[in-house]
């Protein structure tokens, strides 16, 4: 599931969508801890295997155009 935006952050490939060192387009979660309940943030999808051991995250800004395609 890849997600969109229309921001002008650094992290953004030519196509719109942010991505990791893998290239990969990130995906788009929602944080459930109590310092940041509900607030949306890139990981990617390999956050948790550890042989690619990818650990990219930011958090989504607010006036980020954030969708599903």
């Amino acid at each position: 599931m890849s997600k969109r935006v229309s921001s002008s952050a650094t992290s953004i490939s030519g196509d719109g969508f942010v991505r990791c060192k893998h290239n990969i387009p990130v995906v788009v979660k929602t944080s459930g801890t109590n310092d940041n309940p509900g607030r949306r943030f890139y990981g990617c999808p390999y956050w948790k295997d550890v042989k690619k051991n990818c650990r990219f995250f930011r958090w989504a800004e607010m006036n980020d155009d954030v969708c599903e395609v």
